[in-house]
């Protein structure tokens, strides 16, 4: 995938959060995740498309069929961004 990320860029495992985004590309409605010795994507090349973000900062991209995040949907029992990406 052609971005750049900065390893564990929001904290520690200590400094982990859950948070609910708005991500109207795959629902009307807010999904949890969670941000656990999270990377921050710095740097988004050529034909990467960002889905969400937070505070400005993209946390869900995709380039062609891969998808890199920030964070895990899955550790909040979320499966709406796996339906997204697996079931269209």
């Amino acid at each position: 995938m052609n971005i750049e990320t900065k390893r564990n860029a929001y904290g520690r495992q200590l400094d982990s959060f859950e948070a609910d985004l708005s991500i109207p590309k795959i629902s009307k409605q807010k999904i949890s995740v969670a941000f656990i010795r999270a990377p921050k994507i710095t740097k988004l090349g050529k034909n990467v498309e960002v889905i969400a973000e937070l505070k400005k900062t993209p946390i869900l991209v995709r380039q062609n069929n891969i998808w890199g995040a920030s964070f895990h949907p899955e550790i909040t029992n979320e499966s709406q961004i796996h339906k997204f990406i697996f079931c269209r």
